[in-house]
């Protein structure tokens, strides 16, 4: 009995382990796009200026890109960020950018060492995934239609410390704790019937950052982070696609539930470890009258990791993450400008270079046998379709607007996001054959990979936010 026992809770272990992971090129896109971040996203200060304060500071949403950004800070500070993210299908979704509690302590009055310090309690979100395409035409059972959609986002909380020292440089450090929730659905139908796949996924997990701030005179200001991988633990739970019977009685088709007896696929529990992420920043202070401040982020996304839940990786995911991601480039420049007193105007650009590879479509596999490097082929290769949608990420560009009152208590500003993201989005999977002859010389037609061409398209969503705030 205890032999049965322990077999069933090997089954089990690989069951939850490994049962989703059919595809590495599914399984490495909904990681890269959990793993991704929206580099504008915070307070409507910070967003207006297109996130670029990495040398600034002084801000609730700077934090968590330099925890050095809590030097800066006189004084104790709350406020909370509203936002509506419209999709690109003009879908609104509401959620909050930022809630931060900034207690600040020392004496300003000191000029040298120890001048004052800041401990911070804040909520970044740091990621919108939702979207929305929808296409049809016609294949061989006539017309066809799709819709693919993507839900929800992913946030962090950030409790970190930053230091004054002298008033010329400033230090912090920040541990962070991080969610996210991610669910896709692709409805596909045709004349000969249809399919639904779902996926849900929630998790956690934690990284840290450390990040200085130099002020070598009253108009330079120099920034440095750091910020290790994400380590993530999370929760995926899908539907295999829902099984019709076509009653001959009643001529219809019946819909007998999901998966195998109408069961769902049990859950899986695996890790994913996201990039780490280096920050280098410039700031000018113009006096009282403007701040102008660039940023570059590099992060390398051929570092991200998929492990089941004892820590050992997906080599087949690996495989395609090391030969079709790369290292990304971002670059944000932010400006304000004092425009009456206590009223100011600001506006942005920022830009993300693309993650994946230029020739990452299909499965790219150049003739090779899939199963030489443990990559795995979604359903069966004699299905000439497999009905699950997915998207390739490429560049990005976002363009801020924003303006705001700031008094000696209170303070409000409002801030618009245009994102330009690039994808290339695929409806279905179709299988490719060539001639082949096996060991025993008969001739056969080998699955050769996925030939469908991607459509190239650019996903337009906006976000318009408002901080209202106090400091004491």
């Amino acid at each position: 009995m205890k032999r049965i026992g322990l077999i069933c809770a090997l089954l089990a272990t690989s069951i939850n382990g490994f049962a989703q992971f059919d595809d590495p090129l599914i399984v490495a896109n909904r990681s890269l796009k959990m793993s991704s971040s929206e580099p504008v996203l915070g307070t409507a200060r910070y967003s207006g200026m297109a996130g670029a304060m990495g040398a600034l500071g002084g801000d609730g949403a700077a934090v968590k890109d330099n925890p050095a950004a809590l030097g800066i800070y006189r004084k104790w500070d709350i406020g909370i960020t509203p936002n509506v993210n419209i999709d690109n299908d003009a879908n609104a979704d509401f959620n909050i950018n930022n809630f931060s509690l900034v207690m600040n302590f020392g004496d300003k009055k000191r000029k040298k060492g120890y001048v004052t310090s800041s401990f911070a309690i804040a909520y970044n979100r740091i990621a919108n995934f939702n979207r929305d395409t929808y296409t049809n035409g016609t294949n061989n059972n006539g017309f066809y239609s799709n819709e693919f959609t993507e839900d929800d986002g992913s946030g962090v909380w950030n409790f970190a410390y930053g230091m004054n020292i002298s008033n010329k440089v400033f230090v912090g450090l920040g541990l962070n704790a991080a969610s996210l929730s991610y669910k896709q659905t692709t409805e596909y139908s045709d004349g000969g019937g249809w399919e639904e796949h779902l996926l849900d996924v929630d998790g956690s997990g934690f990284n840290l950052t450390l990040g200085v701030i130099g002020r070598p005179n009253k108009v330079l200001r120099l920034g440095a982070s750091f910020t290790t991988p994400t380590w993530y633990s999370l929760n995926e739970c899908a539907a295999y696609p829902p099984i019709e019977r076509y009653d001959i009685y009643d001529s219809k088709y019946i819909d007998e539930g999901y998966g195998f007896d109408g069961q769902r696929e049990p859950a899986a529990e695996y890790k994913l470890q996201s990039p780490l992420k280096a920050e280098a920043s410039v700031g000018f202070i113009l006096g009282k009258r403007a701040m102008i401040d660039v940023d570059y982020i590099f992060q390398d996304f051929s570092t991200m990791r998929v492990k089941d839940d004892r820590g050992h990786q997906y080599r087949d995911a690996k495989y395609f993450i090391d030969r079709n991601y790369q290292a990304t480039h971002t670059l944000k420049l932010g400006a304000e400008v004092q425009i009456a007193k206590g009223f100011a105007a600001r506006a942005g650009y920022a830009m993300q270079t693309s993650p994946t590879k230029a020739d990452c479509y299909g499965r790219d596999i150049a003739g090779e046998d899939l199963m030489n490097h443990g990559m795995y082929v979604p359903y069966y290769p004699e299905n000439t379709n497999a009905f699950q949608s997915y998207a390739i990420q490429k560049g990005a560009n976002y363009f801020t607007l924003g303006a705001g009152y700031h008094g000696k208590h209170f303070y409000a500003d409002l801030a618009y996001v245009n994102k330009r993201q690039k994808e290339d989005f695929y409806e279905w999977q179709e299988a490719a054959y060539v001639p082949a002859v096996d060991d025993r010389g008969e001739a056969y037609d080998k699955f050769d990979g996925w030939v469908n061409a991607p459509i190239k398209q650019t996903l337009i969503t906006h976000n318009i936010m408002a901080t209202i705030g106090c400091k004491f």
